[in-house]
């Protein structure tokens, strides 16, 4: 995570191929990656936000390109900024593709903590 010129927290994800960078469950189709942010201005004891957003990509070894995902969270000098991230992997089910329920399908993290 850093922040853009605007003051804004951002993350950015590098170009990479699916298969080769993420273990999933056998027959996994596709990934659904959710991302949460967090704000906490520690000085004021309050929150100063919050933002989620996912993004879901077929699961091969087609590169995907890099991409930067802008967080809309107010951070100030004080700040304790959280992002966390959690990977559902779908998998083909009757009537449709459906979240897989294997014991390690759904792992979790937080991925930066920064305090500004």
């Amino acid at each position: 995570m850093k922040q853009s010129d605007e003051g804004v927290p951002e993350l950015k994800i590098p170009a990479f191929e699916p298969k080769q960078y993420i273990s999933a469950p056998r027959g996994t189709v596709s990934v659904v990656c959710k991302i949460a942010v967090a704000g906490y201005h520690i000085h004021k004891k309050e929150g100063s936000g919050f933002y989620s957003t996912e993004i879901q990509f077929d699961f091969n070894s087609q590169k995907r390109a890099a991409q930067t995902i802008p967080f809309l969270v107010p951070t100030s000098k004080g700040s304790l900024v959280l992002i966390a991230v959690s990977l559902q992997f779908m998998i083909p089910g009757k009537g449709g593709v459906k979240v897989s329920n294997a014991k390690d399908a759904h792992p979790a993290g937080i991925i930066s903590a920064v305090y500004l």
